[in-house]
This record gives structure tokens, C-alpha cells and sequence, in this order.
């Protein structure tokens, strides 16, 4: 592939430029049709003389696009695709050629992921999750809650605790083990801490990606744990020793690899980080940052965080002579917002706007440092602001080096406001788009990275070739944040209540509706384990808040609660789910009087209980084991007991843990039973 030589991000006043980042964006939004079906897809006039429109269409996973559906001339404001089907996703593409625009290019592109009814996703995969050691003890609440909530939103996890001191190799095989050894993972979220990988030979042929030779070296490369082929990694060529940060440097056999390019191969998981640590700056410890973030995370993901539906962006660089970056962020908006989107100056008002006002979604750019973007702020006035944006894209020199004391791509992360996620948008162009029809963080940050060579995007046939851009494949592309995250939380249920009848064979479900508008029913999950495969039981329709499960399984039985909507956005529509409020209760199967009698012979008393468990055994002269779990399987308290008889009470003592739900487990030559207790004080 060749090497380029990338212009240095220089800050530079925006009324420098004739033209303006927006020119470079084809701002797109779709109007959907049920009966017949069909997708308009419209866009703002131009009637420059000698534009013209192509227009491309692809299947959602499909890796090129078709020929041109049509070409249209400079009066087109818009394009009626009849050819769909009703559940079905369909990417577009619209290129305006447009001679007039800047000598560094001369077309401006636009992209949506449109549909008509898409249906619910109720399995969305299994992801790796990767929590900091540091973490697991003191945040073990806030981890659980984000357990929960994952696995509320259909995601199945398979958890590691990674300690610091481990290297990027032994991570590494973890991670390739998981996606050898099980089926359908698909995602990577790493919590803390997790050893940073890095990559590249930047430097002299090739520039670093914001252009600047004191930045050469390796970056970190969190897309090395999305490969699985390791053969293209090797670490025996790169020599640098004189870039200006002591980090970028890479020499042979030093555990950095030389790659520059994730192309020819491509990253098989979504991916995305959230570590907070060496950003003292902010005046509290990482593990003071993560809870924060984590407690947001929870907030915004149960609809408590109501961001307004609308984007901002303050762009301090300008066309660029068609780099304009922030194109990326009208790009997207537009089919999030439609034309609700804002532009603001610089002067800092990119955040003072949002320390008043909300926006979903937030892009800025300006002349940057490991610490600041011209015209956006610093670091440090990010530790007194609580910018109301969710999602956001950042852009200047030095900070998309991500790993670095109080970075400036990680602060909005760590700041007191709503903000979770970031990228380092502007070479190359993220893709959001399709998260205006449903789609999660991490599935957007696994298209950008795969998105091939720009000297490429010129033929309508190539693999996931979107905007012709700087820096495509790059290494150093990475997502800070939660890459499940969505952006539509609907309201969940409240009060899930869960009770047994039909001598316990079967389960009774109550719940209060959602507030949420546009409520089209409700569905029923269950699982025999809180992190397992969990059935769809049953729907309800959204007048009613009860369901009763004839077919639950014997013992114990997690229960998810979910809120269905028909979500309308500027990509057309789908149906929504709210994330699955969990609860448990234990069944039991009689096949006859023995079973019924065997249950009876285990209480358990006060439930709920305000401190120590009380338990009744009808056994006689035999040992007794007792065994207190959480919802995650962990024994927390375990007590043996000799020659127990039916008078006796067994008291287990509980005063060391936390208000929950927890399964007491007996055991006896006598009898076996499990039972839900809830501890309330």
C-alpha cells in the first residue's frame, strides 16, 4: 500500500476558507413508506451549474457497492427508491460531483443506513468483557449494574479480571481464545486499565496521522486485539528512537509492532475503552472516574439522561482544502437530526453551549495538544465543566494519541456531565450514520476501521468504501467508550415483581408500564443463569402488564422484562427495546407427593430479612450444608452443620453483605432445595 505524507494540523481561522466543511457533506435524511413500500431519500438543494448526483445502494453487511441506481442532474433535491422490502436495512450512498469545489476535491458524499419497520434485535452477540483488576473490589456495584444492564440489551458476556502488570501478549490470548472457543463473539469492552497495545512506523515515507514528524513512532493500537490473524504483526523492523514522546518510540523486540496498516486484513470485533487512569488533572482517582462514568453510563442507557434529539458542531479548521473534517460530523448528524444541527464558533463555545444545553451528539476540531483543541478548551476546563452532550467526536493534532497524562480525547469521559463516548474524527472520517437506524457504538467504530484505502473510494466497487479520506486502515483508530451503547434508551419497567403459583410449578410477572411514547408491547425473556441464553417466553401487548409462564424451569429462573417502541428517527424506523429489568425466582417440577414434601422440608425466614438468615431443615440426626450466593453464581457465605434435627433453627450470618437478591442452597443426604432470599435493610 502506498505510503502518504499527511498534511500537519496546523490552527487556522475558519474565514480563512471560501467554502466550509458543510460544503463537503451530502447532508442526507430518508422518508419512509410503509404500503407500497419505498425510501426517499432527500437532501438540501444545489443548483450549481455541472453538479450531478449518483446514487449507490448496498445491503447493510454487504462489502461493495452496486453501480449507480441512478444519475441525477444539479436540480435534484431528492430520490425515490420503490425497490424495498418492509424489515429490511439498505445503505446509500450520494456523491455530488462538483466541479467548483476545492482543487483537493472535487466531490462531497453523504451516507444513511434506511429502513422500514426493522425488526427487534433481542440477541446482539457475545462480547469480551475485560475489567481492571483495581476495579473489581471496590466497584464491584457499579460492575454488576453494568453487567446487568449489558446483558438487559442482549449481550451475552464472557468476563476476564486482567491485571495491570499483564502484558499485551497474554491478553492478547485471551482474547483470541474466547473468539476460537466460543461462538458468535462479536464485541470488546475494555474497563480500566487493560494493557495498551501499540503500532507503527510513522515517521519519515509515512507521517504520523495528524502530520506532525515529532509525532512519529508507534500509536496505541487497540485494533490489534480485533485481529485474529497474527501473522501480519511483527516487531523486528521499526527504529525509531527520536520521537518526541518517550512512548511513540519503537524499536526492535520492545513488544510495539511496526505495522502502520490494519489492511489487507480487517478486525473482527467491535471494540471500545473506557480508561480513565493517569488523568490527575481531575483531582480524584481512576477508580473515582470509572464509578462516575459507569453511574452515567447506567443513567443514560434507563432513559434518565434525556439528551435533545439535535447536534452541534464548532469546526476551527475549515475545508482544508477538502479534508474538511468536520464534514464527518454534518455527515452524520443529518441523518440523525435532520437539519436540527448547530454550528457555534470557537472561544470555547462548544462546551460552554453544552454546560446549559443538550445535544445527543457533539463534533469539534481545532489546532490541537496532548491536552487542547484551538477554539474547543483544555483538559483542565473540562474538569469544572458538565457538558450535556452523550456522544462525541473530537479533532486536532497530538490528542488522538490517546494514551497520554490528561488527554484530551478522554476527558470528556471523565468530566461530571452526560458524556460516554469519543472519537478522533477527521483522518479518518468516523461513521456513525447507522446509529440513527439502531446500530451500537461498537459496530460503528468496526466499519471505520475496515474502511479501505482513500485512493480506493473512487470506484463505486469497494470493500466498505465510504468517503474519500486521509489516514483509512490506520492503526491508531479507537473508540473511548462503551461500544454498546445506542442511541435511543427507551424507558424501561418498573417494579418487575415475580411470584410462583400452581403449588410453584409456574411463574407470575407484574410490572408498571414504561412512560415511554409509542409503546407497541412488551416481551418476556427467561434463562436457567443470569448470564446465559436467554428464550424469548413470551410478547404482550402495551395495554396489558402482566404475563404468566407455564413452561419455566425447573429450579432457579432469571426473568428479563423489555419495553418494545416503534422508534422513528431521520433513517426511517425500527422497533426499540428498552434495556431488560432482571429478576429471579426458583420453580419446582413435582412429578409426584415425594417432591412436594421434599420443598416443604426447607425454610427460610425473615424474607425479606433485615440481617441474619434463619433456616428450618425437617431432617433428622443428618449434616446440613448451607450456601448463600449472589446473581453472579459467587458463594458469599457457606456454612456447615452436624446432626441437625427438625426443631432446630440454623441461623447464617449476613451482615457483611450488601442489600440484594441472593439463592440459598441446601444440602443434605436428606433433601436438596434452592430459594430466593432478598436482603433489605
Amino acid at each position: 500500500m502506498r505510503l502518504k505524507l499527511l498534511p500537519v494540523l496546523l490552527f487556522t481561522a475558519v474565514t480563512a476558507f471560501a467554502q466550509t466543511s458543510k460544503d463537503f457533506a451530502v447532508l442526507l435524511t430518508a422518508q419512509v413508506q410503509e404500503s407500497p413500500a419505498n425510501i426517499t431519500l432527500k437532501w438540501p438543494a444545489d443548483n450549481t451549474s455541472g453538479v450531478t448526483y449518483n446514487i449507490y445502494r448496498k445491503a447493510k453487511n454487504a462489502v461493495r457497492w452496486t453501480d449507480s441506481l441512478t444519475t441525477l442532474d444539479n436540480t435534484a433535491t431528492q430520490y425515490t427508491d420503490a425497490n424495498v422490502t418492509v424489515g429490511t436495512v439498505y445503505e446509500y450512498w450520494v456523491k455530488k460531483n462538483k466541479a467548483s469545489l476545492s482543487s483537493g476535491r472535487k466531490s462531497a458524499d453523504g451516507y444513511i443506513t434506511a429502513g422500514i419497520k426493522i425488526p427487534v434485535v433481542n440477541s446482539r452477540g457475545k462480547m469480551i468483557l475485560l475489567i481492571d483488576q483495581n476495579y473489581v473490589l471496590p466497584l464491584a456495584n457499579e460492575i454488576t449494574q453494568l453487567e446487568n444492564d449489558l446483558i438487559g440489551d442482549g449481550w451475552q458476556l464472557i468476563r476476564h479480571d486482567i491485571a495491570r502488570s499483564s502484558s499485551v501478549a497474554s491478553v492478547k490470548s485471551i482474547v483470541m481464545n474466547d473468539y476460537a472457543t466460543q461462538s458468535n463473539v462479536v464485541a470488546l469492552f475494555m474497563l480500566g486499565r487493560i494493557p495498551v497495545p501499540y503500532s507503527g512506523a510513522f515517521g519519515g515515507s509515512s507521517s504520523p496521522p495528524d502530520g506532525h514528524p515529532d509525532h512519529s513512532g508507534a500509536w496505541p493500537a487497540d485494533v490489534y486485539y480485533g485481529v485474529m490473524n497474527t501473522d501480519i504483526w511483527t516487531d523486528n523492523i521499526v527504529n525509531d528512537t527520536v520521537s518526541g514522546r518517550i512512548q511513540n518510540r519503537n524499536v526492535p523486540n520492545d513488544g510495539k509492532f511496526d505495522q502502520i496498516y490494519l489492511y489487507p486484513d480487517t478486525t473482527v470485533l467491535q471494540i471500545g475503552r473506557v480508561d480513565l487512569s493517569n488523568m490527575p488533572a481531575f483531582g480524584i482517582s481512576d477508580t473515582a472516574l470509572i464509578k462516575r462514568y459507569l453511574n452515567k453510563n447506567h443513567l443514560f442507557k434507563w432513559g434518565m439522561h434525556k439528551a435533545e434529539r439535535r447536534g452541534l458542531v464548532s469546526d476551527n479548521f475549515g475545508a482544508m482544502a477538502g479534508e474538511a473534517f468536520a464534514s464527518t460530523g454534518y455527515r452524520a448528524f443529518s441523518t440523525m437530526f435532520g437539519d436540527s444541527v448547530t454550528t457555534v464558533g470557537g472561544g470555547g463555545l462548544y462546551r460552554t453551549t453544552m454546560n446549559t444545553n443538550s445535544y445527543l451528539w457533539a463534533y469539534g476540531t481545532g489546532g490541537g495538544t496532548y491536552t487542547s483543541a484551538g477554539g474547543i478548551g483544555t483538559t483542565s476546563d473540562m474538569v469544572n465543566d458538565s457538558m450535556l452532550n452523550v456522544f462525541s467526536m473530537l479533532f486536532g493534532s497530538y490528542f488522538g494519541d490517546w494514551d497520554s497524562q490528561n488527554n484530551f480525547l478522554r476527558a470528556p469521559l471523565a468530566h461530571k456531565g452526560w458524556t460516554l463516548t469519543n472519537a478522533w474524527s477527521g483522518r479518518p472520517y468516523w461513521m456513525f450514520h447507522p446509529m440513527a437506524l439502531g446500530e451500537n457504538t461498537g459496530y460503528c467504530a468496526l466499519i471505520t476501521q475496515n474502511n479501505i484505502d482513500g485512493n480506493k473510494y473512487l470506484s463505486p466497487k469497494i470493500n466498505l468504501g465510504y468517503t474519500q479520506n486521509t489516514a483509512p486502515t490506520f492503526i491508531h483508530t479507537a473508540l473511548m467508550g462503551d461500544p454498546a451503547l445506542r442511541m435511543h434508551p427507551v424507558m424501561p419497567v418498573t417494579n418487575l415483581t415475580l411470584s410462583t403459583i400452581n403449588q410453584e410449578r409456574n411463574v407470575k410477572l407484574s410490572w408498571n408500564k414504561s412512560t415511554d411514547e409509542n409503546i407497541t408491547g412488551y416481551q418476556v425473556f427467561r434463562s436457567t443463569t443470569r448470564n446465559g441464553n436467554y428464550v424469548l417466553a413470551g410478547s404482550i401487548n402495551s395495554s396489558d402488564s402482566t404475563y404468566t409462564d407455564y413452561v419455566s424451569n425447573n429450579g432457579v429462573n432469571y426473568y428479563l422484562v423489555k419495553a418494545v417502541k416503534l422508534e422513528t428517527s431521520f433513517s426511517g424506523s425500527y422497533y426499540n427495546t428498552s434495556i431488560g429489568v432482571m429478576d429471579t425466582i426458583s420453580t419446582k417440577i413435582y412429578t409426584g407427593i415425594a417432591d412436594i414434601n421434599t420443598d416443604r422440608m426447607f425454610s427460610i425466614y425473615p424474607n425479606p430479612g433485615v440481617n441474619n438468615l434463619m433456616i428450618t431443615a425437617q431432617v433428622e440426626n443428618a449434616p446440613v450444608t448451607v450456601t448463600l450466593l449472589d446473581l453472579n453464581g459467587r458463594v458469599v457465605a457457606r456454612q456447615n452443620w452436624k446432626n441437625v434435627h427438625s426443631t432446630q433453627v440454623l441461623e447464617l450470618p449476613a451482615q457483611h453483605l450488601s442489600n440484594g437478591i441472593y439463592l440459598v442452597k441446601i444440602e443434605s443426604n436428606q433433601l436438596q432445595s434452592t430459594k430466593k432470599w432478598v436482603l433489605l435493610r
